[in-house]
């Protein structure tokens, strides 16, 4: 059997957006917690569901707030950037749509949203959020 992958914040992850920070630590430090509820998941069976949908939420609310900065911003990689957050929606809605039991959602649920704190931040956000970051500097000088 696979070992759950564990994730943590760290500052790697820092991108000097505090918008767009404080929502992927939110995330991180969220499926650290579910990890922990899991390893007990008798005793956490209550909670585990309410800290899944919260995980799943702060995803989506992540990822609209990136894309409404990079359309607004008009982001020459736009385009790839919507494409792979597609991919992380798809997954989470996938399980989302069953009957699974709730621990099993919660396992998938963490699973995608480490697998997109390892592989789209550093494949995509990171120079997205540079971009974000230099436009908004540019506004800010404007006004």
């Amino acid at each position: 059997m696979q070992k759950k992958r564990e994730i943590a914040w760290s500052k790697e992850f820092i991108s000097g957006n505090e918008e767009i920070d404080a929502y992927h630590k939110e995330i991180i430090d969220s499926v650290v917690e579910l990890y922990k509820m899991l390893d007990d998941s008798a005793r956490y069976r209550n909670e585990i569901p309410a800290l899944t949908k919260k995980i799943e939420e702060a995803m989506y609310v992540h990822m609209d707030i990136e894309i409404n900065y990079l359309e607004r911003f008009k982001f020459p990689e736009c385009a790839e950037h919507l494409a792979s957050h597609k991919h992380y929606q798809k997954e989470l809605e996938f399980y989302r749509d069953y009957s699974l039991p709730d621990t099993i959602r919660a396992v998938m649920t963490g699973e995608i949203s480490s697998d997109y704190m390892r592989n789209h931040f550093f494949q995509f956000d990171i120079k997205a959020i540079r971009f974000i970051n230099e436009k908004l500097k540019e506004e800010e000088q404007q006004h």
